[in-house]
């Protein structure tokens, strides 16, 4: 669902049908693999501010306890305190 949301942005500016269908693309590839979402709200990090943070406090969680990287855009998240060395922009 956040690459629906972050697709259908202002900065890419895709339609909802063009984003499902990256989507759909994604999904097909055979590297593709589907993380559960096992988190609860403790599992968040401490020091979150704002409610906007909410989003990328929960997708960072649930990296977290799958061991993953987290690979984003938003070179703001990376300097978040909470996010540690888990964030990062891999274009950065």
């Amino acid at each position: 669902m956040g690459f629906l949301r972050v697709s259908m942005s202002a900065a890419f500016g895709v339609s909802y049908d063009q984003a499902r269908l990256a989507l759909s693309d994604i999904v097909a590839l055979p590297t593709h693999e589907f993380v559960t979402d096992d988190t609860s709200a403790a599992d968040l990090p401490a020091g979150i501010e704002s409610r906007q943070d909410i989003t990328d406090a929960h997708l960072l969680a649930i990296a977290s306890r799958q061991h993953l990287s987290f690979a984003t855009l938003g070179d703001a998240l990376c300097r978040r305190p909470w996010a540690g060395k888990l964030a990062s922009n891999p274009f950065g």
